[in-house]
């Protein structure tokens, strides 16, 4: 909106004017007028939930009203997010929303991500097994491990689901995926898979399940599936690892299971920086590790 002047611009209003200073009753003036209006909203929090996840639904999944496929069910689209309330081997328990409505329900994790199922050769006395896999990234990637089915070795029927373990599926090796070993050597078998990669081949993982007998289930051990090229040694009941920081640094370690823990008993790390090679060896005595190091002259072999 401009507002006119009051009176005719004078001498010094022009010299004024030139100068940058325009007296606004000489020249008039324009005033330039904003309005901004915020709206704000008030709500009050019904409920606390503890979420574990979101889950996007990239295919139409029926959700149960309970943990029984034979129960109660509706249809989701595909498209939909899901929050997780827990998260189970077969069954994710989850609120979902509709028309501004949150539900509960029940989703089958066989229906969220459809998998082929590879029968293996590795058995035990009462179990044969299956691992589920999903395609790869792009047509050329091999398929990747995301389940393990546990089977009755005689019926056939289905005991347990192992997931949410990482399998690098450059290492997946088809019906010989599954290997049979007893990990922590108190006379039951348990079964192994594949991990990560770690960046190297050195550097490697395995997914170690441990089994139960009074549960009659494996379970994940984390102290295991961590340690990098894991070998068991059955001979000396021992478990060993080892990794390499490039072409001049090694570390390896040496563990024993004390009273049903794993603990590190014995290590050694070697390092080179051109000039010398150090090398740090520690021994578990009395309960604690003890650790000395070597030096000798780097002679480049």
């Amino acid at each position: 909106m401009r507002i006119p002047p009051e009176r005719t611009p004078t001498q010094d209003d022009r010299i004024g004017c030139l100068l940058g200073v325009c007296d606004p009753a000489a020249y008039g003036k324009w005033i330039d007028r904003v309005e901004v209006t915020y709206r704000t909203d008030r709500f009050t929090l019904e409920k606390v939930r503890p979420y574990r996840d979101i889950v996007f639904l990239e295919n139409a999944v029926p959700v149960f009203d309970s943990r029984e496929r034979t129960g109660n069910s509706s249809q989701l689209k595909a498209g939909t997010f899901v929050a997780v309330l827990d998260r189970q081997a077969e069954w994710f328990e989850v609120d979902y929303f509709e028309h501004g409505n949150a539900r509960h329900g029940w989703i089958d994790r066989d229906d969220v991500v459809p998998v082929q199922w590879v029968a293996q050769r590795a058995t035990t006395r009462d179990f044969r097994f299956r691992v589920g896999v999903v395609p790869g990234d792009s047509g050329t990637d091999a398929p990747q491990p995301v389940a393990i089915e546990v089977l009755n070795r005689n019926s056939g029927q289905r005991l347990q689901v192992l997931r949410d373990f990482e399998s690098d599926a450059r290492y997946a090796q088809g019906e010989k995926a599954i290997e049979v070993l007893d990990a922590n050597f108190d006379g039951h078998p348990d079964i192994a898979i594949s991990g990560m990669s770690g960046g190297a081949g050195p550097n490697s993982t395995t997914n170690v399940f441990l089994y139960d007998p009074v549960r009659r289930q494996f379970r994940f051990s984390p102290d295991l599936s961590e340690l990098t090229q894991l070998w068991i040694d059955k001979k000396t009941r021992t478990v060993h690892s080892a990794q390499r920081g490039g072409c001049c640094s090694h570390y390896s370690e040496v563990y024993r299971y004390v009273r049903g823990k794993l603990t590190l008993v014995f290590s050694q790390n070697e390092y080179a920086n051109g000039e010398w090679v150090i090398s740090t060896t520690g021994r578990l005595r009395n309960g604690k590790m003890f650790y000395r190091e070597h030096r000798r002259r780097d002679k480049g072999d």
